[in-house]
């Protein structure tokens, strides 16, 4: 029989886990989807407990349910923090260790009600002449999977025993710059063509060697040639992708994963399933691939000391942002090491772009990683093939 109920012999895990958290009964009880007496219950420990009631807990807390019921900790002492700091804010910016609640996370919104106006030409005013309805009550629409890559950044940060950034939401009829810390660590866009920062972040830094191919086949990015051919990048050799002329300039090469096109059923295509908003998958192991963009890139602020970090996290689908945001928040160490070490004084600043890739569903997170035939690209490399890295 599967097991039901699980003793709990230190309830005092669960309050140290939400202390790291900063979380108080009420934020966790909010968060698990439980009462605040069932949780203040919890932690006093020593009770039989269901683990309907006390997996959520973990969920929300972000740790094993294993962790809470042996007294397993995975959160890190206050010297661990103090170590970490000095990374944290080489990586993400001057003052990322300290003031990161400052920074932001930015993901982009619409109006339902204008997004509606496409679809059904008289929806908009049926909702106004019904309140009560749900849809209406939902003013703003944002994309579930940005929002998880998103939480994925928050929540490294929060385990790590640091405040986290903060969402801020925009839409295509609003100035973000008012809206953002002019002396925050960093900021952080969510998404590709849809999201304003992200096309105007690209077109800013790298306008002549790579811009956002928008067309009837979704967003993609797209490269010079002339940069490929210098970067001595053997097209012939990608076969994780597809490539070919962009629609908007021929001279650039737009890149989209080698298997979009393949026969999904008879007569449609994983592209086809896609822009039709269903899942380009089988099952979990026949997955279309998929790939992203990890960006960073630094600007120095009014004083000439402090850095400003700006990062890029875009997938070719929505499901490739999310795990975008994933693999900066569980690789961010790693990439600090290869990328960034030793040259936040250069020219170049530590920066680069990542081209990753990998099956297009976030539970394979872990078979996602650069594409070996497409090494990072960084400031030095574009500058040597004649090509501007703005540092704007």
């Amino acid at each position: 029989m599967p097991i039901r109920n699980v003793v709990l012999p230190d309830g005092k895990k669960i309050a140290e886990f939400r202390g790291w958290k900063k979380w108080t009964q009420e934020k966790l009880a909010e968060q698990a989807d439980i009462s605040v007496r069932t949780l203040a219950e919890l932690e006093q420990g020593k009770r039989t407990v269901r683990i309907g009631t006390l997996a959520p807990v973990a969920r929300a807390l972000g740790v094993q349910l294993e962790q809470i019921v042996n007294g397993t900790s995975q959160t890190r002492s206050r010297g661990d923090t103090a170590t970490l700091k000095k990374p944290l804010n080489d990586f993400f910016g001057d003052g990322a260790g300290v003031r990161a609640e400052e920074a932001a996370i930015i993901i982009q919104s619409d109006s339902i009600e204008d997004l509606v106006k496409g679809l059904v030409e008289d929806l908009p005013a049926k909702l106004r002449a019904n309140p009560g309805h749900r849809l209406y009550k939902a003013r703003t629409w944002i994309n579930r999977w940005d929002a998880d890559g998103a939480s994925a950044i928050r929540e490294a940060f929060q385990d790590a025993g640091f405040a986290a950034p903060r969402f801020l939401l925009t839409d295509h009829s609003s100035e973000i710059e008012d809206r953002l810390d002019a002396g925050a660590p960093f900021t952080i866009s969510m998404g590709l063509g849809f999201t304003d920062q992200t096309t105007s972040r690209i077109e800013t830094v790298c306008g002549d060697w790579m811009h956002i191919s928008k067309g009837p086949e979704g967003d993609a990015i797209a490269f010079n040639k002339k940069l490929i051919e210098k970067l001595g990048i053997s097209t012939d050799k990608i076969s994780r992708f597809k490539i070919s002329d962009s629609s908007e300039d021929a001279a650039f090469s737009c890149f989209r994963p080698s298997d979009w096109d393949q026969e999904y059923s008879p007569g449609e295509s994983y592209l086809e399933r896609w822009l039709r908003m269903t899942p380009a998958r089988k099952t979990k192991r026949e997955t279309a691939r998929d790939y992203a963009i990890v960006f960073r890139h630094t600007t120095k602020l009014k004083n000439p000391e402090r850095r400003q970090v700006h990062f890029v996290l875009a997938g070719f689908t929505e499901r490739g942002t999310a795990i975008a945001g994933r693999y900066l928040a569980e690789r961010w160490s790693e990439l600090h090491a290869k990328h960034v070490v030793g040259k936040t004084d250069t020219k170049t600043r530590g920066d680069f772009l990542l081209m990753i890739e990998g099956p297009s569903w976030p539970s394979r997170f872990q078979e996602w990683g650069v594409d070996p035939s497409f090494e990072a690209i960084t400031p030095d490399r574009v500058r040597s093939c004649g090509f501007e890295w703005n540092d704007t």
